[in-house]
């Protein structure tokens, strides 16, 4: 479904790109934030299976959809939906601080509070880095114009 205030693709855009858009105006968090988690968690494979059971583009674990009210995971909007409820949900519990709540996204919000802080795991620490530096990029092509 396309949102009239958000219009239709521009160049360089995939088909993914609106719905970004649209779930971004929804919940307040940046688009370019959530599409740098697709690009770590999934690098846009909506059919995407982790070895641990996470499933589509923001590899949401059947727990998690099933609490964002995901029924069909595998679907690119529903998917796009309930990962950036989860991931808002995440950046609201840790006072919008970005890092945590992508630590929390990747490990668990448990394990970021146990840990009280970003937990010392290699995997969250590296999925922190990837995610940050997709941000970065996906921030600079939109001021150079890209």
């Amino acid at each position: 479904m396309l949102d009239p205030l958000i219009g239709s693709l521009r160049d360089g855009e995939s088909h993914y790109d609106i719905h970004i858009r649209n779930v971004s105006v929804r919940y307040a968090v940046d688009h370019r934030l959530i599409k740098a988690v697709i690009k770590t968690e999934s690098n846009f494979d909506c059919r995407a299976v982790s070895p641990r059971g996470a499933v589509g583009l923001m590899q949401l674990m059947p727990s998690t959809a099933l609490e964002m009210g995901v029924r069909h995971p595998f679907n690119p909007e529903e998917n796009i939906h309930g990962g950036t409820r989860y991931l808002k949900s995440l950046l609201t519990r840790f006072k919008n601080n970005m890092p945590l709540a992508l630590a929390a996204y990747n490990a668990g919000p448990e394990a970021v509070k146990r840990c009280r802080g970003v937990p010392p795991y290699r995997e969250t620490r590296l999925y922190l880095m990837k995610v940050m530096k997709h941000y970065a990029e996906y921030k600079k092509n939109a001021v150079a114009g890209k």
